[in-house]
């Protein structure tokens, strides 16, 4: 089957729609072996559904599901490991150097406040320098050393974070309703504003552990 999308400008969802469209035409519409698809919403700012398939006049609008607070979270998470591993760095390579590499698992929910990494960091070299293989921060959590790699092949000394391990189980259900429920109206806005013989609202998980 060929697929020919004629927007003009390519879109995001251009590959979403190719493998939607080829595997719904093949099954709906066998007889159908070329089709053309526009962009009635080509800017993705007017209210109206990202693609028309013309031949089988069929609209289609894209939602990608994400876990909005899940992905928000672990922004915030990366962003804090990644301020405190150049602050760890920098110190270390000022002369606050360790006599071994550390393995250093963070807390599951860590963030650090902007221009707080320094003292952070601080607080856990001395927490190393003095033999400790868990601490606790106030008001950031617990540390714990799980590994410190020393020998003559070790040339490097420092910090190495390292993410902790959680098992969570994840309601796949619930977590689709609550990141689409808000998008519906607007979807339905935007498909009912064309003339079609089927209108389709395409999902596309997007969840990260999904």
């Amino acid at each position: 089957m060929n697929i020919n999308i004629i927007c003009g400008k390519p879109k995001r969802e251009d590959k979403y729609i190719k493998p939607f469209a080829k595997f719904y035409l093949s099954l709906h519409f066998p007889n159908i072996k070329e089709v053309n698809i526009d962009c009635p919403d080509k800017n993705n700012r007017q209210r109206a559904p990202d693609y028309f398939l013309i031949q089988p006049k069929i609209a289609v609008e894209i939602k990608e599901v994400h876990d909005e607070k899940e992905t928000k979270k672990l922004n915030t998470i990366n962003e804090s490991v990644k301020r405190l591993r150049e602050a760890l760095n920098e110190l270390n390579a000022k002369g606050q150097s360790l006599n071994a590499t550390y393995l250093l698992q963070y807390p599951e929910n860590l963030k650090i406040r902007k221009d707080m990494e320094r003292d952070v960091a601080q607080k856990i070299i001395d927490a190393i320098k003095n033999n400790q293989s868990n601490f606790h921060i106030n008001n950031v959590g617990n540390f714990k050393i799980v590994d410190k790699i020393v020998g003559i092949e070790n040339k490097k000394t420092g910090v190495i974070l390292i993410n902790p391990i959680v098992v969570k189980w994840i309601n796949s259900a619930e977590t689709i309703h609550n990141n689409i429920k808000h998008r519906i109206n607007k979807s339905n806005e935007q498909l009912g504003n064309v003339k079609a013989n089927k209108k389709i609202l395409l999902l596309v998980n997007k969840y990260l552990f999904g």
